[in-house]
C-alpha cells in the first residue's frame, strides 16, 4: 500500500491522517466478492478520508486446486458530501451498503465534522478491469494517479499516472503459473502410472515456474 506522501506529514505533523495509507489493496479468492467489496468500502468510508483508492483484486480458480481462471481488478474511490443534519436512523461511524441491481454496490458512512455539520464519506466502484480471461475491453495499462497517492498532488499532475501496471505482463505471469500447474499435474500423473522419465518440456516448465517464483 502507498502511505501518505512525506510532504503532507511534514506540513501536518499532528494530523490524525498522518501514517494512514492513501492507496490499499484487498484480494479475494473464489467466491468472496461480497466481502471484498465490503472491505474496500470500509477502507474508503471509515478512514476519515485517508484512503483515497482501494484496489479490489478478485481471483477465481479452475476447480478446487486448479490454476487462475478469472482475474478482476476494481477501483473503489472516495467521494464526499457535506450535510447539516442526519435523518432518523442514520448513525455516525457505521458502514452502510447500498445495492444498485446488477451494478456494483456503494458504501457510505457519516462522521461529525462540527456540532451542526456532518460529512458523508462515499465509496464508489469507479472502474472494473476484467484482466482474465483476456478481452478487448481491458486497457493495456492500469494507472494509479497522482491524486490517489498524494494528499496534495503537485500542480498539474493530479490526473497524471503515478504508477502504471502492464496488463499483458500480468496475463503473461499468470500464464507461466498455469503452464507450471499443468506440467506438475502431468508429472504427478506420469509418476503415478510408474513412468520413470518425464518429458523435457514438463521439466522445463517447472524450472521456468521456479525462476518466476523467485522474482516474486
Amino acid at each position: 500500500m502507498f502511505s501518505i506522501h512525506r510532504s503532507f506529514i511534514q506540513a501536518h505533523p499532528s494530523s490524525k491522517l498522518a501514517g494512514v495509507p492513501t492507496v490499499v489493496w484487498e484480494v479475494a479468492h473464489s467466491g468472496a466478492e461480497k466481502k471484498l467489496a465490503e472491505d474496500c468500502g470500509r477502507w474508503i468510508t471509515l478512514s476519515d478520508g485517508g484512503v483515497q483508492l482501494a484496489n479490489g483484486i478478485d481471483i477465481k480458480y479452475t476447480g478446487k486446486d486448479g490454476p487462475v481462471e478469472e482475474l478482476t481488478w476494481t477501483f473503489w474511490e472516495l467521494d464526499i458530501e457535506i450535510l447539516d443534519s442526519l435523518e432518523d436512523g442514520q448513525v455516525p461511524s457505521v458502514l452502510v451498503r447500498k445495492d444498485h441491481g446488477n451494478d456494483p454496490s456503494q458504501f457510505h458512512s457519516f462522521r461529525h465534522l462540527t456540532d451542526e455539520v456532518y460529512i458523508k464519506y462515499i465509496a464508489h466502484a469507479t472502474h472494473v478491469f476484467k484482466i482474465l480471461p483476456p478481452n478487448s475491453q481491458c486497457p493495456k495499462t492500469i494507472e494509479i494517479l497522482h491524486h490517489h497517492v498524494f494528499r496534495n498532488p503537485p500542480d498539474g499532475k493530479a490526473n497524471l499516472p503515478y504508477y502504471s501496471y502492464n496488463v499483458k505482463a500480468i496475463q503473461d505471469d499468470v500464464a507461466v503459473l498455469r503452464r507450471a500447474h499443468n506440467s506438475l499435474t502431468k508429472k504427478r500423473q506420469l509418476e503415478k502410472e510408474g513412468a520413470t522419465e518425464s518429458a523435457s518440456d514438463i521439466e522445463g516448465a517447472i524450472q521456468h515456474a521456479s525462476k518466476f517464483k523467485k522474482k516474486l
